[in-house]
């Protein structure tokens, strides 16, 4: 199942355009899945964001802050992306872990909403119980800051 979306995120990626991505700026939700938790998104230029994700499980917490790349797949609206952060995370019976996170995934944007679907495996570098945990998740943000408008009339609105 994993190469078979390896294999779709980059059949997408390697034939997409390349320009401005993402019709929002800011964006927060939450995210179900492997694990329940927290999303924040911001965009930090024309095609990358980075996003701090909690996340909870009956065995353990953690957090990431993951820079990503996006790339349109259908207009502005459907991207994929991939990226790469550090993760930092504690264990419900004691003792923390940390490490390295990529993360591969597909997001739409329609009506304020920010819909998105990913895998994201934690491969832990120090402690941890096991050295690789999996995850894949829906994330449903809010855009709380859309990306400014460029064109004629753009003063008057």
């Amino acid at each position: 199942m994993i190469r078979i979306l390896l294999c779709l995120f980059l059949a997408c990626s390697l034939g997409c355009h390349r320009g401005w991505t993402q019709t929002y700026r800011t964006a927060a939700g939450v995210r179900f899945g492997t694990e329940i938790g927290l999303s924040i998104q911001q965009r930090l230029w024309e095609t990358g964001t980075i996003e701090g994700i909690v996340t909870s499980n009956k065995n353990r917490w953690q957090a990431q802050a993951l820079v990503q790349y996006h790339r349109r797949v259908i207009g502005r609206r459907i991207n994929s992306y991939f990226g790469v952060g550090p993760h930092y995370g504690e264990l419900i019976n004691g003792g923390s872990y940390a490490g390295i996170t990529p993360i591969f995934g597909f997001e739409m944007t329609f009506f304020g909403l920010n819909l998105s679907y990913d895998y994201k495996p934690s491969f832990n570098v120090f402690h941890g119980s096991a050295l690789l945990y999996h995850d894949t998740g829906l994330t449903v943000r809010v855009i709380l800051l859309k990306q400014k408008r460029n064109g004629v009339l753009r003063d008057l609105f």
